[in-house]
């Protein structure tokens, strides 16, 4: 599971990138093309636009699932 161990920072930050329609790649003046970025890292299914709406889903009842945890 992709999610299991993810903090709610990376949760947040891989809902944000799945989530925007149009995703910008800046080259670095002094590093140029890096792929450093978790979210570069992430399987191509998962940043796949067909899949935006189910990924958010599961993003969203984890963060549910967390919450309730919590209480």
């Amino acid at each position: 599971m992709i999610f299991g161990r993810t903090t709610r920072r990376h949760l947040g930050l891989i809902e944000q990138y799945v989530a925007a329609k149009h995703r910008l790649h800046v080259r670095d003046p002094e590093f140029g093309w890096a792929n450093k970025s978790c979210v570069n890292r992430l399987p191509s299914w998962l940043m796949s636009a067909k899949n935006r709406e189910d990924v958010l889903c599961v993003i969203d009842q984890i963060k549910r699932e967390r919450a309730t945890a919590r209480d």
